[in-house]
Formats: structure tokens, sequence, C-alpha cells
């Protein structure tokens, strides 16, 4: 996750001349993301009976996840309750602090909060996954 962020910010920056603002901040949400993509990777291997569901299972919820979070359309254009449902998803906190950072000029003070909601997803996720793998382990899964 960190290397296909390093390489979308890096490309789009060389290519399109795109400025991203604070590196230190974009570097730090990018890494957060990264430890919040972790947790959900685990939490579907945890449930995935073979390596080719979780294959299935990871980009079908990553979609999911993504379309409701405001990654392939605007959350402007969503109707009020859908934005306010997209604030469950890491996707919209991460947009949100990304476009803090780069719109606004930000630097890393301004999307702490940010940080501290996609750590406390990480930490969810990775709960719920060793828990799970815990239950697995000792057979009652």
């Amino acid at each position: 996750a960190i290397a296909q962020g390093l390489l979308i910010v890096g490309a789009s920056a060389v290519l399109f001349g795109v400025r991203w603002g604070d590196p230190m901040a974009v570097g730090v949400i990018l890494v957060v993301y990264a430890i919040v993509a972790g947790g959900a990777s685990m939490i579907v291997g945890s449930f995935a009976a073979t390596p080719s569901q979780a294959g299935a299972l990871g980009p079908a919820l990553g979609m999911v996840l993504a379309l409701l979070g405001g990654a392939m359309v605007p959350l402007e254009v969503f109707p009020p309750v859908m934005q306010s449902i997209a604030w469950v998803t890491p996707h919209a906190w991460a947009l949100d602090a990304m476009g803090t950072v780069v719109n606004a000029g930000a630097g890393l003070g301004a999307v702490l909060g940010h940080l501290a909601v996609l750590l406390g997803f990480a930490a969810l996720f990775f709960a719920v996954a060793v828990a799970r793998f815990r239950r697995v382990l000792v057979g009652a899964g």
C-alpha cells in the first residue's frame, strides 16, 4: 500500500505536475492509510477459506468501501444521507485529510484528528482480525 501510494504521488507529480503540498503530511497520511489497509487485509484473510477467496473478497470489499467513502465519486455529489454514511469508512477520512493538505495548503497539524480516526480504524481492524485468527486457530471458527 505504501509503494502504491508513493507511485501515485510521485508519478502524478512528475508526469502531470500535481502539487501535493507538505511532503511530511502527505507521507504520514500514506503510511497511516497503509496501516489501515493492512488491518483490512488481515480481516479478509481471517475470513477467507482459500487464497482465491481472499483474492476475490479483498478487491470487492475495497471497491465497496471506496465507493461509499468518496474515492470514486466526490462526496459533494452524494445525497446528504450518503455523505453521512461515508464517514464510517476510512476512505472518507483519508481523502479529506489529503484534500486538506493539497487544497488548503495545510500541514501535518491540520490533519492530526483525521490521522487519529484512521489509526482507530487500524486498531479496530487488527483487533477483529486477531480475534478471528485466534478463533480459527483454536478450532472454534
